[in-house]
């Protein structure tokens, strides 16, 4: 395992592969929708490993939380 280098990466990163929070945030904004509106769907088609129908519930309360 790498040694960390303090607050700095190891390897130097450029600025356009730097996440920005306000991104971040807006991304899961709109996952957030888009699980909201699918959830039935992804509930239903849910059958693999056990058939228990939650995996877009799972995945909606998942991004509110």
């Amino acid at each position: 395992m790498a040694q960390s280098q303090g607050h700095r990466p190891a390897t130097p990163v450029p600025e356009t592969y730097v996440l920005q929070g306000a991104a971040v945030r807006r991304w899961i904004g709109l996952a957030e929708i888009v699980a909201d509106q699918t959830r039935d769907l992804v509930d239903v088609l849910n059958v693999f490993p056990v058939p228990d129908a939650d995996t877009g519930t799972n995945v909606l309360l998942t991004l509110r939380s």
